[in-house]
């Protein structure tokens, strides 16, 4: 099985993300509630969907990969 597709939760700036980029797995959604975090996950993945808040992610695509930037502060 090859591992293709990543989703990050809790992004931050999408460190997660651009690791599995550099690695050859697209990232097809990012969940970030930080607005200023969220322009820079904008800049970095065009293509990706971009989720701000994980409480009302519902039904998201399906991915190979899942991270999450724990802990998540709260702003």
């Amino acid at each position: 099985m090859t591992l293709t597709t990543h989703a990050g939760v809790f992004e931050g700036i999408g460190g997660f993300s651009l690791g599995a980029q550099r690695a050859g797995l697209q990232t097809k959604w990012v969940c970030e509630i930080n607005h200023f975090r969220k322009q820079i996950l904008r800049q970095h993945f065009k293509h990706a969907t971009q989720y701000r808040d994980i409480r009302s992610l519902h039904n998201p695509a399906a991915v190979d990969i899942l991270t999450g930037g724990f802990p998540c502060p709260k702003y």
